[in-house]
């Protein structure tokens, strides 16, 4: 339905779907296309998985994602020589469009570290109190802090087991 499609006007959505999100919105009329298309669907808006994630619902739609070089050279002058930050500044451009063809829920917050070692069974991240910077956390509780230095492969890894707890 959806292949060879460059914009949301090509698209052939069902007669009674809502239509696609597009263009640049304020909160209410986001707001506005969530509930329609979890009404559509027989959905929530918001739901909390089975170890109190919260996810909200994405209409389909398009947008634009990355930065703009005017963004960029401003991002890059505010970090010097840092030569990771140049890196993870520069990974934002270009600018390209994004076509979301099906709904899909979206996590409202960062993955914490409790939630990682839930479904992986460990916890790597350098902010704990076992970790390479324990004692920049020392005397804290870090498991509600988001989990990091986990890799691309990580990620996917977590997703599908947590998919796989959630019966998906």
């Amino acid at each position: 339905k959806f292949e060879g499609s460059t914009s949301i006007a090509e698209w052939k959505l069902a007669a009674e779907a809502p239509a696609p999100a597009s263009g640049t919105f304020t909160p209410e009329v986001a707001e506005q296309h969530q509930a329609a298309w979890a009404k559509h669907l027989g959905k929530e808006v918001e739901v909390t998985n089975s170890i109190g994630m919260k996810f909200r619902l994405i209409p389909p739609g398009e947008f634009t994602m990355g930065s703009t070089p005017e963004e960029i050279a401003e991002a890059l002058n505010n970090v010097g020589d840092e030569k990771l930050w140049q890196e993870c500044i520069k990974s934002g451009a270009p600018q390209h469009k994004v076509i979301l063809t099906q709904p899909a829920y979206l996590g409202v917050n960062e993955v914490t570290q409790a939630e990682y070692e839930k479904v992986m069974g460990v916890n790597p991240s350098n902010f704990t109190s076992a970790g390479t910077e324990k004692e920049l956390v020392a005397g804290t509780d870090s498991t509600n802090r988001p989990v990091e230095t986990i890799s691309w492969d990580n990620t996917a890894e977590f997703c599908a087991k947590l998919s796989q707890r959630e019966g998906f």
